[in-house]
């Protein structure tokens, strides 16, 4: 009787990263499918050992599904138990000890029932079968989504640049230099005073004494990353666009075709968020060593960086999640500063994930570490992650803030010593979000969710067109007005927030006076 092929290794391999991309389908490309090879080549080194250790290739591929079941578990089974120490009997134990307990356990069983029984033909069908549904289910929708998302009008690919109306306006204004930067979460300075009982007031001195027009008054056009960026590159709202075609319309935003169209290099200096992956940049640069936002979410699957922090805090030097995410800020710092030696026109778009949890800074640029899973979220998302409360947000963010500010005070120097009449547009996506929750918007602080740092470099009178309740969506049509002889129509600034895919107007509630009080540690 012929044995069955054994596919459920490889098939246990994929299935979680599948599922993962299922969940987050809309914010990710077939190229960020690259995990599904290592996974692949994971378990087949894995299969090969234990076919060298049972000499049996059906026991052997057994214990291999086994292994990468549990191996993919982990991060799951932490987020079951929840806290970092469960009492029983009047003892503390760490979630991680009754983990490894119970996997120890697993193997155990594995072992014994693999040498009870003599046949595995059913175990190795079964695995098959099951192994097989995972991973249908998962292609499934993946590609029903794809295909819906390729069928849908594609409105960013229609998007045109701005005509250009005033010919000699723009040969004589025409800056050299731009710099877009985007500070995630960074807080308008009566919000962070207010909340966080931080002064800001150094460095908005600072910018002001730099020739920077800071709008005190500025509120986002939207409450997360991927609307706002969107949304600010194409200066206008992204209300009449299907959802799924937000991408698209980063992809091929408006100030990107102008840029080229008007003989600037466009340069990305990429954080590895889906936020500002904008490869269709002529330069776009990374930093090698870190990981995708997907990426780390497929490590935390694993015991993978409990490890890597485990060896992060001994004599040994590793390269865990939170210090590849603190070298991955700082590189962002140093590659604008090396670019702004250029002597050709360009924009530069910069995203700088921070003040934005995870923490990884001390106020002077100290090196954080957390024992606690990587992750990104903010508000109510941070507490549950990292099981701590608003005070050690607020603590946490007021630390990275200064740093942030300090970074950026250096690199604004160094781009203004090599042109003094750069434009440089210091933006925050969003605020702070300690008071934010998704789940409960009624329970949510409108106000520091979309109260941000807007700060405006604009050489020769610039400014004089921008006003103190500035929001994302008027940047550029001023910019380009005022320095390429367009005529633009300044919109209403509006603030919207995505709930259930319906995009409803907040804006009474994030200007209204009322400022939320922190509850509860």
């Amino acid at each position: 009787m012929k044995k069955p092929v054994i596919l459920h290794p490889f098939l246990f391999a994929i299935a979680p990263i599948l599922v993962l991309f299922a969940h987050n389908v809309a914010e990710l490309d077939l190229s960020d499918t690259k995990p599904l090879l290592f996974a692949l080549v994971f378990s087949a080194l894995l299969f090969l050992s234990f076919i060298l250790v049972f000499r049996h290739r059906q026991k052997a591929g057994i214990f291999t599904s086994v292994i990468l079941v549990i191996f993919f578990s982990y991060g799951h089974f932490l987020e079951l138990l929840r806290y970092p120490k469960i009492v029983v009997a009047g003892l503390a134990i760490r979630s991680n000890t009754i983990v490894f307990s119970v996997y120890i356990l697993a193997i155990l069983v594995t072992l014994f029932l693999l040498r009870k029984y003599k046949s595995y033909d059913s175990f190795t069908k079964s695995l098959n079968v099951m192994a097989s549904i995972l991973v249908l289910v998962s292609f499934t929708n993946i590609a029903f989504h794809k295909i819906k998302e390729w069928n849908l009008p594609q409105t960013g690919k229609e998007l045109s640049a701005p005509k250009i109306e005033n010919e000699e306006l723009r040969k004589q204004e025409m800056p050299q230099s731009i710099y877009y930067m985007i500070v995630d979460g960074y807080g308008r300075q009566d919000i962070l005073k207010e909340i966080y009982n931080y002064d800001n007031s150094g460095f908005i001195t600072y910018l002001k004494q730099k020739g920077f027009y800071v709008a005190n008054k500025s509120k986002s056009n939207y409450h997360s990353t991927n609307l706002s960026i969107p949304s600010s590159l194409n200066f206008d709202y992204l209300n009449v666009l299907p959802k799924p075609d937000y991408r698209s319309a980063l992809m091929n935003n408006k100030v990107f075709k102008l840029m080229k169209e008007q003989g600037y290099e466009t340069i990305v200096i990429s954080s590895g968020d889906f936020s500002n992956k904008i490869k269709k940049a002529d330069t776009y640069l990374s930093y090698g060593k870190a990981l995708t936002d997907f990426e780390n979410e497929i490590l935390n699957l694993t015991p993978i960086p409990w490890f890597l922090r485990k060896l992060s805090r001994s004599s040994i030097s590793f390269g865990d999640q939170y210090s590849l995410h603190r070298e991955r800020i700082n590189y962002v710092f140093d590659a604008v500063e090396k670019i702004s030696t250029s002597k050709k026109p360009i924009f530069v778009f910069v995203y700088i994930i921070a003040p934005h949890p995870p923490f990884v800074f001390g106020p002077n640029g100290e090196k954080l570490q957390s024992d606690r899973k990587f992750v990104k979220q903010d508000s109510g998302h941070f507490y549950d992650d990292h099981f701590r409360g608003r005070n050690a947000y607020k603590e946490g963010y007021r630390n990275q803030l200064h740093y942030t500010s300090t970074r950026l005070m250096a690199t604004i120097d160094t781009i203004l010593a090599n042109d003094k009449n750069s434009i440089i547009i210091l933006q925050a996506d969003h605020g702070p979000r300690l008071l934010a929750n998704w789940e409960k918007p009624d329970d949510t602080c409108w106000k520091e969710c979309y109260s941000i740092l807007n700060a405006y470099h604009l050489p020769g009178n610039g400014a004089d067109k921008l006003y103190n309740s500035i929001t994302p969506v008027n940047t550029f049509r001023i910019i380009f007005n005022t320095y390429f002889g367009t005529s633009y129509k300044l919109l209403e600034d509006r603030s919207y927030f995505l709930r259930k895919e319906r995009l409803i107007d907040v804006t009474d509630k994030v200007v209204s006076d009322v400022l939320c009080a922190p509850t509860g540690q």
